[in-house]
């Protein structure tokens, strides 16, 4: 086939000669474009100037068609387009052989990890038993050295963690990385193979356009969520860290607000993650020109007819996420709230599970919780009072009352549960029923019922043996004769 440059009807035309097919003798002509003079003036040439030029270009391209489709080249370029997917499939096999080591790397550190909790559990259990029988320090003082061996011991648990987190962190971005790789190796094969396989150039465009703008976007949005994931980690963490550096709160108290951390950690990820991939679904929609309007306002009316549908349970959605900022109660938690009371068991943005004195479990829904009275915050009290009577020895019953908390305070099976001594705050009230007398005795969280029953046993024994009697109600007797008056005999009188 030949590019001719021929005149028809005055104007310039490129036209292409092919042999005919049943005759070999005759040539077929057909017009390809007519260079018109409005397009030398667009180039800057002349009509016949431009029509050379276009004839060289048609002719070359012409020549590299032909030569695209001979048997030859076909051939060539399917064996080099199996040699691309033979690449492809070994880059495949070699990034699952490292996901696979990944994998197994993860579960190590998975085992490692609950080796030290159990470990941690361990040395834990043995301090509390260590407790129990304190031997005195060269120092003399026991408590303050028990005090910093529990700080440090924390300490080095905290690094072991951190260590564990910020491993994992790495595992998981490199597991991320891996299955981006995967994806990229598969797609760049493959746009390869379309671009080199004539068979499969039609539809290069098709394979260049849409799927890579969806590929680069789904890779922003998948590295958007990373980077939000790690940004809210960086900041519960410097939170939670921020009091215990400043005011050094209690282990106790710093382990409720890692527990809650990791509560609110999560509720921040969710919300991270439906923001962003809601926005990834939303301009995905746009790239392949699908209208997002209309979607977008049918989702704002199913929105708010939802809205008005399950207003309960946004109300309990925000009431959770309430609690869980202001931190009014946590799991394992006892709580007081009005018409229901116990132990917190489980604590979600929706409702919160109490389990009652007589084992029931209730579920409250968070809208409804008014007012909590945490009872096992930091710290527990039992607020102790007895009766005596007015004619015991008021003295020798305070003095009762103090030997008998200061006994148990020194006590080992009970020095662990009491925060300080016992308090006798003295004489209350008086009534006729008797004299009150009030304790309070500081505890650890969960143990004020405990305390407060090995209390009240030990004051009815010290009071027996003291021969101090409890007060009981005051009441007076009136007795009345209602027979009639007798009169007066004279007995000289003889009838």
């Amino acid at each position: 086939p030949n590019i001719l440059i021929a005149q028809l009807n005055n104007l310039t035309i490129l036209q292409v000669v092919l042999p005919d097919i049943q005759s070999e003798q005759t040539q077929r002509r057909f017009r390809l474009i007519t260079v018109t003079s409005l397009d030398a003036e667009y180039h800057g040439l002349e009509v016949k100037a431009l029509a050379q030029q276009w004839q060289g270009i048609l002719a070359e391209e012409l020549e590299r068609g032909m030569r695209l489709y001979s048997l030859n080249e076909l051939w060539q370029r399917t064996l080099q387009a199996f040699r691309v997917l033979g690449i492809i499939l070994l880059l495949s096999l070699l990034l699952w052989g490292l996901q696979w080591l990944l994998g197994r790397y993860r579960q190590r550190l998975q085992q490692q990890q609950e080796q030290e909790l159990a470990a941690s559990s361990e040395a834990q259990a043995e301090e509390t038993e260590n407790r129990d029988s304190p031997s005195p320090s060269p120092e003399g003082h026991p408590i303050l050295e028990t005090l910093l061996e529990q700080r440090e011991r924390f300490l080095t648990t905290l690094r072991t963690r951190f260590n564990n987190r910020y491993n994992n962190n790495l595992v998981q971005f490199a597991a991320w990385l891996l299955f981006w790789l995967q994806i990229i190796t598969w797609y760049g094969g493959i746009s390869w193979i379309v671009a080199l396989h004539p068979l499969l150039m039609q539809w290069q465009n098709e394979v260049a356009a849409i799927p890579l703008q969806l590929l680069i976007l789904w890779f922003l949005v998948s590295l958007s969520i990373r980077v939000s994931y790690s940004l809210i980690d960086r900041f519960i963490q410097a939170w939670s860290r921020t009091d215990f550096l400043s005011n050094f709160l209690p282990i106790a108290e710093i382990q409720r607000k890692r527990v809650r951390a990791l509560t609110i950690v999560g509720v921040l990820r969710g919300l991270a993650l439906a923001g962003l991939m809601g926005v990834g679904i939303i301009w995905s929609l746009e790239l392949m020109n699908v209208p997002t309007s209309s979607l977008l306002a049918g989702g704002a009316i199913l929105g708010l007819a939802l809205s008005f549908g399950a207003q309960s349970l946004v109300k309990d959605l925000v009431n959770g996420c309430l609690i869980l900022i202001e931190d009014q109660f946590a799991v394992g938690d006892v709580i007081d709230l009005g018409d229901a009371s116990g132990l917190v068991e489980d604590l979600n943005l929706r409702v919160t599970l109490l389990r009652d004195a007589s084992g029931a479990l209730i579920a409250i829904p968070n809208s409804s919780i008014v007012r909590v009275k945490n009872l096992t915050r930091l710290w527990s009290r039992v607020d102790f009072t007895i009766e005596i009577a007015y004619d015991a020895d008021l003295k020798r019953a305070l003095a009762v009352l103090k030997d008998v908390g200061e006994g148990m305070f020194n006590d080992p099976g009970w020095r662990d549960r009491l925060l300080e001594p016992p308090d006798v705050l003295g004489v209350d009230n008086l009534a006729h029923t008797g004299i009150l007398l009030r304790v309070w005795i500081k505890t650890e969280p969960l143990q004020q019922w405990a305390v407060g029953r090995e209390y009240r046993y030990r004051v009815w024994c010290a009071f027996e043996a003291h021969g101090i009697a409890i007060g009981r109600p005051q009441w007076i007797n009136y007795t009345a004769d209602f027979a009639p008056p007798v009169e007066d005999v004279d007995t000289t009188q003889v009838s």
